[in-house]
């Protein structure tokens, strides 16, 4: 708005939007139905598949986590026009044992469940559902530094940041969190505590109501 349409910085404000908190996983064994082992390290992501989500990186990143993670599963959840091209380049940098694409999922509360770590590889964001759900499932998260997700998660607190279009930070980012899974689990508790007591739909409505009043109380002293 301030950039593109030239609107004064000082009469715009951002109210953070939230989400309703998500059913429960209904206890669905997601790794066994995509005979994934227990222990294997297991990655996701979940969204519509188009470039901003930039799933491209995500699985040259997981080319590059390979080297180290021979056991690696990359699950990517949701449809697009994308797939189709995503599927290609999976197969092109030998992907096809590593990353399963899913499609459309009913189940996202048990998909959430099988990963150790949810990512975000997107170029460019607002505040994303899907981190705000990887945060009420408790997920330690590795995603872009773009848009509104720094709002969501402080890096090293929440999750990791990293910059857009980077596979190497991506893989850096992703690997460190399966390399330490207490540490991923501290973020992950972290991550959900911050999501039930600011990203909610009780406070979005708290947020935009005391906008409303403190516009009306500046209209009446006018």
């Amino acid at each position: 708005m301030t950039e593109v349409e030239g609107i004064d910085p000082s009469r715009t404000m951002v109210i953070a939007h939230g989400i309703l908190d998500p059913p429960p996983a209904a206890g669905k064994d997601v790794r066994a139905e995509l005979d994934i082992a227990a222990d294997a390290p297991v990655v996701g992501a979940v969204g519509v598949l188009r470039p901003q989500k930039a799933i491209s990186v995500l699985l040259r990143a997981a080319l590059l986590l390979r080297k180290q993670y021979p056991r690696l599963r990359v699950l990517i959840a949701g449809d697009g026009f994308e797939q189709v091209e995503l599927e290609a380049l999976s197969r092109e940098l030998g992907l096809a044992d590593v990353v399963s694409f899913l499609g459309h999922r009913g189940d996202v509360p048990d998909l959430l469940a099988s990963l150790d770590v949810a990512v975000s590889s997107s170029d460019f964001e607002g505040s994303p559902l899907a981190v705000m759900e990887y945060m009420a499932a408790g997920l330690p998260i590795a995603a872009t530094d773009v848009g509104g997700v720094p709002d969501l998660i402080d890096s090293g607190v929440h999750g990791l940041l990293v910059p857009r279009r980077d596979a190497a930070a991506l893989a850096g980012a992703i690997g460190q969190l399966l390399e330490n899974p207490e540490r991923a689990r501290e973020m992950g508790a972290r991550a959900r505590e911050r999501r039930a007591a600011e990203f909610t739909i009780d406070a979005f409505v708290r947020r935009l109501e005391e906008l409303y009043l403190k516009l009306l109380a500046e209209k009446r002293r006018a």
